[in-house]
């Protein structure tokens, strides 16, 4: 039989960039095993950040609530204070998510839609193949809130390019057949401008595939092989 002791509670704080973070841990559960050895199954916490999204606008305090177990750690809220006036601007609820990130939870602040606002995502998975999502919000300024973009969810490993305002994608198909996408923003909505596949055959060989949109439809436009380089 089992007996479950909830421990202690504390904080611990750590500066990580911008502005002030902190990770605070919140309940370590323990529970003893058959040889009385105790096992830490558990650990509750919240990591917590301050930043401005704008210039303009006052400082906003993120909440994130999740928990580490043996593997891997967990999100399922997220918490947005006004730190002018400390009051709760959002809480934002997802399905719990799971990523290597022991320090974030795999939260990342910045500018998604290229708008000069700082948006908000959060590593949804951790997949086998390369291929991360994200559950993505983008400030908005009519309504003063952060609102999920499903478009956005729907590009795997991002990264996003504000100088020249284009999104790249990189994914996996396959062992053997990769991709990159390319993005921009077409009335507002994330646009794939370009993808490039590369398959690898088994001898050694690398066919590319190019697609590109022409006339507002992804056409390919370029196939050619090269050999496969160690």
């Amino acid at each position: 039989m089992r007996t479950i002791i909830i421990a202690m509670k504390f904080i611990i704080s750590t500066i990580l960039f911008c502005s002030c973070t902190s990770l605070k841990q919140q309940e370590t559960i323990i529970a003893e095993t058959n040889n009385s050895k105790p096992s830490i199954e558990k650990i509750n916490e919240v990591y917590e950040i301050r930043q401005r999204i704008h210039a303009d606008m006052p400082e906003f305090t993120y909440e994130i609530f999740g928990y580490r177990d043996e593997i891997l750690n967990h999100a399922s809220k997220i918490v947005i204070f006004r730190n002018d006036s400390n009051e709760i601007l959002q809480q934002i609820n997802f399905e719990e998510t799971e990523t290597p990130d022991d320090e974030s939870f795999g939260f990342v602040i910045e500018d998604m839609n290229f708008d000069g606002y700082l948006d908000i995502r959060i590593q949804i998975d951790t997949p086998a193949a390369p291929n991360i999502s994200y559950y993505c919000w983008i400030w908005d300024r009519s309504t003063s809130r952060f609102i999920e973009n499903l478009d956005l969810e729907s590009i795997t490993s991002p990264e996003f390019d504000s100088k020249n305002k284009i999104i790249t994608s990189f994914g996996r198909a396959s062992a053997a057949e990769h991709f990159t996408e390319t993005y921009k923003y077409m009335a507002g909505i994330p646009t794939l401008m370009k993808k490039i596949t590369e398959i690898i055959d088994d001898k050694d060989i690398v066919h590319y595939i190019v697609e590109e949109r022409l006339n507002n439809k992804i056409q390919v436009t370029k196939k050619y092989d090269e050999p496969l380089t160690q």
